[in-house]
Formats: C-alpha cells, structure tokens, sequence
C-alpha cells in the first residue's frame, strides 16, 4: 500500500514540474546559455533525428540542408555544431525569439545551411 502511495505522489508531483508547455527561442536560448551540453544538446539534436527520421524530412530538406559526408548518409556537422548554429541565430534575431522552440531551429538551420536551388 505505502508503494501505491508513493507512486500517487511521485506522479502527481511530476504533473506540476514538468513544463508541457513548449519553449519558445528566448528559454531555449537560455537553457543553451546555462548549459549547452545539458537539455538544449539533447532537444536540438533529438529535433533534427526525429525530423531525419520522419516524413517531415522531405518539407525540411526544401528548407535546411546541412552538410554530409561523400556518402550523403552521415551529418558531416557535430550536435554541437548544431547548437553553436542555433545560438548565434538567435542572438542575432532578438526579434524572433517569441517563436516556438522547434521553429527558431528550423530557422537557424535554414540560415546556417540553405538548400541550393
């Protein structure tokens, strides 16, 4: 009984700590800013796998392209580039920062490595 408890109060206590809303560019610059290895490394990284790896990928690759190997199957750009491209779009786009998390890196990204057309 005193398990089921704390599981109740566990889970309850993670309903109100956990942020369900998303970020916008301004708290992702900032939690890049505090620790770029920590959340910002794993959001925009797990960002552009899940765009890689899903349907999007075909909307995207008209938008950013970033560089790859010979092959064109490996990223030829670190996860820390990744931010790096991320943190100075948005330093020097002050006025884009009320955009959602997942829009100011696809803008960065753009920026950074535009598709040729």
């Amino acid at each position: 009984m005193k398990f089921h408890f704390r599981i109740s109060v566990l889970l309850t206590l993670l309903i109100f700590v956990t942020n369900t809303f998303p970020l916008t560019a301004e708290e992702l610059l900032r939690q890049c800013t505090i620790n770029p290895n920590g959340y910002c490394l794993g959001y925009i990284t797990g960002l552009y796998d899940g765009w890689t790896t899903s349907n999007i990928q075909e909307i995207l690759k008209e938008q950013n392209c970033p560089p790859s190997d010979s092959s064109g199957l490996k990223l030829a750009v670190s996860n820390v580039q990744m931010v790096w491209v991320f943190m100075k779009w948005a330093t020097d786009h002050p006025e884009s920062l009320y955009l959602q998390d997942w829009q100011s890196v696809s803008e960065a990204f753009a920026k950074a490595w535009p598709c040729p057309h």
